[in-house]
């Protein structure tokens, strides 16, 4: 085998459906609200019929987008790295020397900070590649780098991985578009550089071409493309998978994301997120607090926050206190600053929020439109 033909389409056909679910993954990942809309673009309704949030029109010039999101696939993806690894992993082998020297490696390279970055990734995307390079320039030790399962066209047999061919595209100051293929064999690595355009992996050109990789071409052994490991029956990267089976993709070797099946249920999320902060802006929300949340004097001090219409002021009303004969009653102004506490009237002094010694009752609740 060897790298892919010029002028053929990229990504390749056979990786075109895994390729366009970890689209949709690194979207939710990234929380970018404009990959967002550009994911959905094309796909605006849910199964059920209703309209994706991150599916709707964007607003016009000089209006307010009111589109919010939660970060909720990030913070997945970063709890499941976390738990993973809670704690650095310790790796021993029996020769001393050999030990000592394994210990410089791993935290001379951050061997640690690596696997979890790795963790993290692959939760997102389903997989992750790890790959071992060396560079003499830049440190005298071999280097593990993560590789984003998206930039990889891995090459599996029974399941092991056999060969990969990682990609990524360099910078270029022109409409071409410039890619650098590294392909891992068992005892070589290729390196090819081609020029072609965003649907095309264009002509392949000589190293020197770009100067982001023109300093591999002096590696470069007698056939011109492909540097020697010494290792023939080693491959120098790894698919470390996030979980199998791949339920989207029955019988696939990749592996399955903490996010599949998920997606729709975080547009909703943000649905309701969006609808929420956009009714207590226009004031026309009922925020109904837990008991004691304003006042730390025991249970049966909760609080309703009703809007007039009218007005579009806010009225606090609360419960007497036993032993009292009148309920303290307080207003806010300056709606909708939510962080701005009521001024009570009555003699106890004021507890700021999230002070409360104690907090009973029932958690906050507020109704929701529907979307629109």
């Amino acid at each position: 085998m060897s790298l892919p033909e010029p002028n053929s389409p990229w990504p390749p056909k056979q990786f075109a459906a895994e390729y366009a679910v970890m689209r949709v993954d690194d979207a939710w990942y990234s929380g970018d609200r404009k990959r967002l809309a550009q994911v959905y673009a094309r796909d605006q309704l849910r199964p059920d019929g209703r309209r994706r949030l991150w599916g709707r029109r964007p607003p016009a010039p000089g209006q307010r987008d009111e589109r919010l999101h939660i970060p909720l696939a990030a913070d997945i993806a970063n709890t499941s790295a976390s738990l993973l690894f809670s704690e650095p992993p310790v790796f021993t082998v029996e020769d001393s020397a050999t030990q000592t020297r394994l210990d410089e490696l791993t935290e001379a390279g951050g061997v640690a900070n690596t696997l979890l970055e790795a963790a993290e990734v692959a939760a997102a995307l389903g997989g992750v590649f790890l790959r071992v390079t060396w560079d003499a320039s830049l440190a005298a030790r071999p280097l593990l780098t993560a590789v984003h399962a998206d930039s990889a066209l891995p090459e599996f047999r029974f399941g092991i991985l056999s060969a990969v061919t990682f990609w990524h595209e360099l910078p270029s100051d022109s409409a071409t578009v410039w890619r650098h293929l590294e392909r891992h064999e068992p005892g070589r690595i290729l390196h090819g550089l081609y020029q072609g355009d965003a649907d095309r992996l264009g002509v392949r050109v000589p190293l020197v071409e770009h100067p982001d990789v023109a300093g591999l071409a002096d590696s470069l052994g007698e056939q011109g493309d492909a540097i020697e490991t010494g290792l023939p029956d080693a491959l120098t990267a790894a698919y470390v998978p996030n979980m199998r089976p791949n339920r989207a993709h029955r019988g696939s070797p990749l592996g399955r994301s903490d996010y599949q099946g998920a997606h729709d249920q975080f547009d909703a999320l943000d649905i309701v997120w969006s609808s929420w902060m956009r009714d207590i802006r226009l004031a026309r929300a009922r925020l109904i607090v837990p008991d004691g949340y304003l006042r730390s004097n025991g249970p049966g001090q909760g609080a309703s926050f009703d809007t007039d219409r009218k007005s579009g002021r806010r009225s606090t009303s609360r419960r007497p206190r036993p032993g009292r004969g009148s309920p303290c009653r307080s207003s806010l102004s300056g709606w909708p600053s939510i962080s701005r506490p009521p001024r009570p009237s009555c003699a106890r002094p004021y507890r700021a929020p999230g002070t409360a010694r104690r907090v009973s009752g029932s958690a906050m609740q507020l109704p929701l439109p529907q979307p629109r």
